[in-house]
């Protein structure tokens, strides 16, 4: 199946949550309110960082299995058992050790909340940490099944799961049970029912009568590679989703509820690159550097044309769509912070096809020192720039780290002078998207405004993206 059809299925299986998430939350923060709906963001936030303990095996597994005879099902089975059982044993441990330390901390006041809440979060942040081994071994099952190119099969799983995630605890809420406990649970235990139908599958497919096999020389070959991008996991958080973190240590919960509301909802708009990285890895890690690098250019043109489409659209429509989806305070808390950060996600997705290239046929040591680098350089940002504009400091910080680490990623592939070239001109209608969302308030003139110079780029780009226009029309015509 091609990368385009690969993207589709994993930019669908994104949508459906999207939709769900965008009907859900404001009823959400009405029955819970804005200072429980920001604690549970922030543990969210904490348990997601954990994704470095799976030892960057998932990613490992998929570039195992892609570079291996495709018919060897015995060696496959060989992969995937010994990458579960390392995660599983690796994690579980960490797991337990953690959990040791935080019990003897259950008199601490976190974010400076009353003391029955406080309780109620560290009771949350346990049952969080306590399901991290379990829902780390998904990450092996869903690199596996991608090696197979199975995305419609994982599209399936992780949609229904992901919805399932979502709208159990607003169920809970809404029938009286707003303990943070509670509705912790009921989001893990949906991930991990879905988890269970990804083990099925990868039982149907790697492990059917076949024994469990752990074997040492895979582990090595796994960790070696997996090693480096576990590090990449590990300090990757640390430049993406600390500053809610930070937000709350400075300002409180509800100024994590501020930002965090944009904050998904720009966040969505980032499946068209994962989407595309997602299906790009299995195929550049059968390339090497030369042909990968190719693929790369070509991907990066695509993508720009993709994203900046969406981009223009969403900075215009952003603060008019908040305005409607939550209530006056909400809006009036996270104004202007959405647009700012859909300016970073659009210069995030132009370096995706290139890191993507770069960590399937190069040791990703090189990425795992320039998240080093950023890291003290991002904490300044963010600090600096919550205590002096609050949650809109940090939109501004994520912006300005992105915009770092694209450069120093173009710059390892040698790529700046190409983008510089094949991006200004998306970057000046994003320009203009970002002043006609700030200069008009009216609803039909904004919807005109967008129309119009959606259209406008579309077609000035087609002309002058060679890459896209020729890919547009190949699969126009595969279509027939």
């Amino acid at each position: 199946m091609s990368i385009a059809k690969n993207t589709i299925i994993n930019i669908a299986s994104a949508t459906a949550p999207l939709l769900i998430a965008l009907l859900t939350i404001p009823k959400y923060l009405e029955l819970i309110g804005a200072e429980n709906y920001g604690i549970i963001a922030i543990i969210l936030t904490i348990q997601s960082y954990f994704s470095f303990m799976d030892l960057g095996l998932g990613k490992s597994v998929t570039k195992e299995i892609s570079k291996s005879n495709p018919n060897n099902n015995e060696w496959h089975c060989k992969i995937y058992w010994t990458a579960t059982i390392a995660i599983g044993a690796i994690s579980g441990i960490t797991s337990a050790i953690i959990i040791s330390l935080l019990s003897l901390s259950h008199n601490i006041n976190l974010f400076g909340i009353n003391q029955k809440l406080s309780n109620e979060t560290i009771g949350a942040i346990l049952i969080a940490i306590a399901c991290a081994p379990i829902l780390l071994i998904s990450s092996v099952n869903i690199g596996a099944l991608q090696a197979k190119q199975m995305f419609g099969k994982i599209s399936i799983i992780q949609t229904i799961g992901s919805i399932a995630s979502q709208t159990a605890p607003l169920v809970i809420a809404y029938n009286g049970h707003i303990d943070l406990r509670i509705l912790i649970a009921s989001t893990l235990a949906a991930r991990i029912i879905s988890l269970l139908w990804l083990i099925k599958t990868c039982r149907d497919v790697f492990t059917k009568h076949r024994k469990i096999d752990f074997n040492t020389k895979i582990f090595k070959r796994l960790i070696n590679y997996g090693g480096w991008i576990s590090a990449i996991n590990f300090l990757s958080p640390l430049l993406t989703i600390i500053d809610r973190s930070i937000i709350g240590l400075i300002k409180g919960p509800i100024a994590v509820s501020a930002y965090t509301i944009p904050y998904d909802l720009v966040s969505r708009s980032m499946i068209i690159s994962s989407s595309f990285s997602s299906a790009l890895f299995p195929r550049l890690a059968t390339e090497g550097n030369i042909k990968g690098s190719e693929i790369a250019k070509k991907s990066s043109a695509i993508l720009n044309f993709a994203s900046t489409s969406v981009v223009i659209l969403s900075i215009i429509g952003f603060d008019t769509f908040l305005k409607f989806w939550v209530n006056s305070e909400n809006h009036a808390n996270s104004q202007g912070i959405g647009e700012i950060l859909l300016i970073g996600v659009w210069i995030n997705s132009l370096v995706i096809p290139y890191h993507t290239n770069f960590i399937s046929n190069n040791n990703p040591k090189k990425i795992v020192i320039i998240f080093a680098i950023e890291i003290p350089i991002y904490l300044i940002l963010l600090y600096a720039g919550i205590k002096t504009l609050g949650p809109i400091g940090a939109a501004y910080a994520w912006t300005a780290r992105v915009l770092i680490d694209a450069a120093i990623l173009l710059k390892l592939n040698n790529a700046i002078s190409n983008n510089l070239k094949s991006t200004t001109s998306s970057a000046i209608f994003i320009l203009f998207a970002f002043i006609i969302s700030k200069k008009i308030d009216e609803i039909i003139l904004l919807g005109i405004f967008a129309i119009a110079l959606l259209f406008t780029y579309i077609l000035i780009e087609l002309r002058i993206n060679e890459i896209a226009r020729i890919t547009i029309n190949n699969f126009i015509k595969k279509q027939r």
